[in-house]
Order: C-alpha cells, then sequence, then structure tokens
C-alpha cells in the first residue's frame, strides 16, 4: 500500500515537473522573442499623407499594433498647437485637431500635476516654456526651423532659430542608429513619438492599444528598420497621454479612408500638428 502511494505521488511529481518545465520553456521562448514583423505597411491616405501599421509582440501578450503617419511637408507644415489657446489646460489631441483644422495631431510633452508642460514649448516664434534642463529623459527637443525639421539635444537648443519646437524625451534613435541604453530598456508602456526619415520626411507613430504597450528595447529596431529608416526619433509622453489622430477629410483622400483615431485616457496640454499648405509653383 505504502509502495503504491509512493510511485503514485512519484509519478504525480514527474508530471508536475515536466508541467512546470513545460511552462518554463514557453516563458523563456516567448520571453526572448519579443518581436516586430519590422515591415510598416504603408498606404496613401491623402495628398501627402501615408499610414501605416506595423505589430510588435513582447513575451506572453498579443500583438500590439504600432500606427505610422507620414509626411514630406511639401503639401503639409508642423505646428505646435496649445490646448490654452481654447482657453483651457488640457484638452484631446482630436479637439485640437478640429480647432486648427489641421490634418493630423499627436500629443507632445510631458506635463506636472497642474497639466503645464514640461520643457520647451515654442509655437510661431514664440517661446512660451523654457527649456528643461536636468535628469535624464527630457534629453531631446523637435524642432522647425528655416531649415526645416529636425531632432537635437536639449544642449544645443539655444543656438538655432527655432519657430515650432516641443522637448520630450529620451532619444530612440540618433544619426540613424539606435541611441545607447535604448535596448536594455524592458518597460513596456503605450508609446507616442516623432521620426525624421533618411529622406527627410516627418513620422509620426503611436501604439493604438489601450492597455497594453512595448518596450524601447522593442520598439527602436521597428523605427531603423528599412520600412520605417528614421534618422533620428524622439519618445513623446506615453502610457494615457498617448494619442493620434488622423482627419478622414483629407486633401485627396483615397477612397474608402476613414481616418485614424487612436483616444488617450488622459487630455493633454500641447500637441505636434499637420497643417495644409499649397503648394510652391
Amino acid at each position: 500500500m505504502i509502495e503504491t502511494l509512493l510511485g503514485h505521488v512519484r509519478r504525480s511529481e514527474t508530471k508536475i515537473s515536466i508541467s512546470s518545465l513545460a511552462i518554463v520553456l514557453l516563458v523563456f521562448l516567448f520571453s526572448s522573442l519579443a518581436w516586430a514583423d519590422n515591415q510598416v505597411a504603408w498606404r496613401q491616405a491623402g495628398l501627402d499623407i501615408e499610414v501605416g501599421v506595423a505589430s510588435i509582440r513582447e513575451g506572453l501578450l498579443f500583438p500590439v499594433e504600432v500606427v505610422f503617419v507620414r509626411t514630406s511637408l511639401k503639401r503639409t507644415r508642423v505646428s505646435v498647437v496649445r490646448a490654452a489657446e481654447f482657453g483651457r489646460k488640457t484638452t484631446t489631441a482630436k479637439e485640437m485637431c478640429k480647432e486648427r483644422n489641421a490634418l493630423a495631431c499627436i500629443n507632445a510633452n510631458f506635463f506636472d500635476e497642474n497639466h503645464d508642460p514640461l520643457g520647451l514649448v515654442v509655437q510661431n516664434g514664440n517661446r512660451f516654456k523654457r527649456p528643461h534642463t536636468g535628469g535624464k529623459t527630457l534629453t531631446g527637443i523637435f524642432l522647425l526651423s528655416r531649415k526645416g525639421p529636425a531632432i537635437v539635444h536639449r544642449r544645443d537648443v539655444d543656438r538655432l532659430a527655432i519657430l515650432e519646437g516641443v522637448q520630450a524625451g529620451p532619444r530612440l534613435v540618433v544619426g540613424g542608429k539606435i541611441a545607447p541604453g535604448t535596448s536594455d530598456s524592458e518597460s513596456s508602456s503605450r508609446r507616442s513619438g516623432v521620426c525624421i526619415d533618411q529622406q527627410g520626411r516627418l513620422v509620426l507613430f503611436a501604439v493604438s492599444a489601450q492597455f497594453f504597450g512595448v518596450s524601447f528595447g522593442s520598439l527602436a529596431p521597428l523605427l531603423t528598420s528599412p520600412s520605417v529608416q528614421c534618422q533620428d526619433a524622439l519618445n513623446l509622453d506615453g502610457g494615457g497621454s498617448t494619442q493620434l489622430f488622423v482627419s478622414r477629410d483629407l486633401p485627396g483622400a483615397v477612397d474608402g479612408f476613414q481616418g485614424v483615431d487612436i483616444p488617450g485616457r488622459d487630455t493633454v496640454p500641447v500637441v505636434l500638428a499637420l497643417i495644409p499648405v499649397k503648394p510652391v509653383g
């Protein structure tokens, strides 16, 4: 009887050990294979506006979609839009887009508990907030000068004549290469950001999932992949602030384009907007 019970216990322990081993192997397999398909499927949405989607999966999580908006800035210009223009501390990217008749908007600066934006804010040449000089996060500045858009380190900003600018961070891609330390980041969150690709085009991107996110270590390889080719990329405020809106009423909108609406869980004080302009000549 005792031998029978011991045999049963040993068999049970063996089953448990095999099951535990299988689970450990699966967790290791999936956690070590955080992947992106590394290909963004681009589609023309309107004149000088393309929209693309790619998937990233980390660990055992479901795939997360990252949505991209790309423009050559030949028929659009980038502008900073502030909620304060409309008598509010914060509002949504969608509402600011509609107020300004913009084509697309994405959240920009981080902000404090009083909803004041952190770091540099320049709109139409007017400086509303000075650069933030401390810490290791808000190290990058997206700006527009007469030479065009650029993403620079905050220490270089005072040497430039800025027409539009916001400060955020960290920088994810510098000079076409993943920024040092980026690949070490394993914490996942909803993300949004801005990139200038190797052809000088402006690219906005945001994670579309409401609750799941990605790490910088998984996102950065997608940004430098052949289908995106970021020369420089800057992380914008993420988490509940992540939001991206693209109007369905784009100039030259293709048949069937319904726009893009990735809502945030929080309202925001500042967005980057794409404004339509008439072509030269």
